[in-house]
Formats: structure tokens, sequence, C-alpha cells
């Protein structure tokens, strides 16, 4: 059930952002492209959607405990210590940068040619496997990544346990 909604959902964002979007944005992209090259356009644009992945939906998710919002609470008699939140940034923006740092990588390093070609889009079908093939991937990788967070003592102390040390307000 997850699985098909989410591919459902990402294959229609898809979709109208291939049919609204990048026609009208496709000389735009390649001028740009054209100027400062695909490499920085390629990091400029994930980290733009890192940005608002990562710290736009995460406030979203945050403000209920930022606001002190109690109905529909998953622990109820924990709430959020902001001075903690606060000690926690530095290593938050590290992961942050790490993730996108890898993102960036793994974008220009997979991608096919093809991908390039700001006009052309392609089929359903194609989106529908890759949209698929990106959520096995991710999944595959979180998990390993998450074990070896927890399997390596050091790499655990210093950077995975804090994510342990948070209840869900």
């Amino acid at each position: 059930g997850h699985l098909a909604a989410s591919v459902i959902g990402l294959l229609l964002v898809e979709k109208l952002c291939m049919e609204l979007l990048l026609p009208t944005w496709a000389p735009a992209l390649e001028a740009l492209e054209a100027t400062v090259g695909r490499a920085r356009l390629v990091a400029s644009i994930a980290m733009l959607f890192s940005v608002v992945g990562f710290w736009g939906v995460g406030t979203l998710f945050a403000l209920p405990a930022l606001l002190r919002v109690e109905r529909g609470k998953i622990q109820i008699n924990h709430s959020l210590n902001i001075g903690a939140l606060l000690r926690a940034m530095p290593l938050v923006v590290v992961n942050f940068l790490l993730g996108t740092a890898t993102l960036i990588v793994a974008l220009l390093t997979s991608l096919p040619e093809q991908a390039f070609e700001w006009r052309a889009q392609p089929g359903t079908g194609r989106l529908a496997r890759d949209v698929v093939v990106w959520i096995l991937v991710a999944d595959v990788v979180f998990f390993y990544v998450h074990h070896w967070l927890h399997r390596n003592k050091t790499m655990y102390a210093m950077v995975h346990k804090l994510h342990h040390s948070w209840s869900a307000p």
C-alpha cells in the first residue's frame, strides 16, 4: 500500500512538472547549463531541492512541536527542548551538507546523457520505472547506512546517538 501510494504520488508530481514546468523552463536551463556548466547547474538544482525538501518539509513537521500543539501527540509526556534542538543544529547541518554532496556526486556520475536533454520528456513508463528504482535504491542505501551507523561505535557515538536521544513530541 505505502509503496504504491508513494510511486503514484511521485509519478503524478513528475508528470505535472514535466508537462507544465519543463517546457517553460527548458530554454533557461539550456542557457544556464551553457553559461555555468552542467556540474554547477546540477549542484545548484540539487541544493535547491535539498534545502526545500530537508529544511522546508522538516520545518513543517516540526511546527506542531515548536508551537506547543498538544493535540495528536504521540508521546504526550514529552515536549520539545529548544536548547537541545539548538545544540544539535551543527550536527544536523553537517549531515545535511554531507547528504547533499553525496546526492550531487550520485547525480553527476549516474545520470545518462539523455537526462540533460531539457526539451525531451520521458514517457510515463520510464518515469514510473525511475520512481520505483529511486525508492528502492534510497531505501536500500538508507538501511545499510543506518545499519553501519549502529555497528560502527565511533560513528554511532559521534553522529547517530543524537538521533536516538530524541523523543517524538
